[in-house]
């Protein structure tokens, strides 16, 4: 093996990683990327292009033009996060979103088990004698309050 014939290897490796991974990132995108229909129809098809070429370009082994590729393939991508972020797509809205609708859910879910174990909890709580006893003190109450009145 040549001494450089391993960074050749790991180069078009890193190469195919990074084309494979921004033509999968940008297919979904565009099929979840409800806004900007510029975006969808301009930006997304030059990313998908850009990662199919990096394949390409691993493939063949023509890093220089690969890393050519790569440096200008930013340039769309930062355009793109500019205009989803600039039209309200904030990653960390959509986060916010899905935990507020995560604790919504866990909180019905608990009024669900209390609503449902209230019958659980008293059935035991109040024995036969105890029952009794309540039963007579409220008389003795009731017949108090007669008394009185």
């Amino acid at each position: 093996m040549q001494p450089f014939d391993w960074i050749d290897q790991t180069a078009r490796a890193l190469m195919l990683l990074a084309g494979v991974v921004m033509v999968l990132h940008f297919v979904a995108m565009a099929g979840y990327m409800k806004r900007g229909p510029r975006v969808r129809f301009v930006l997304l098809p030059v990313l998908v292009g850009a990662g199919a070429f990096l394949i390409g370009c691993a493939v063949v082994g023509s890093i220089d033009l690969g890393l050519i590729a790569m440096a200008f393939s930013s340039l769309p991508m930062l355009a793109l996060l500019m205009v989803v972020w600039g039209s309200g797509g904030h990653v960390s809205e959509v986060f916010e979103r899905q935990a507020q609708a995560r604790d919504l859910e866990r909180t019905r879910h608990y009024y669900r088990e209390a609503a449902a174990g209230v019958d659980l909890v008293t059935d035991g709580l109040v024995t036969d004698s105890g029952l009794a006893e309540l039963q007579a003190a409220e008389h003795r109450a009731h017949v108090g309050e007669r008394a009185a009145a």
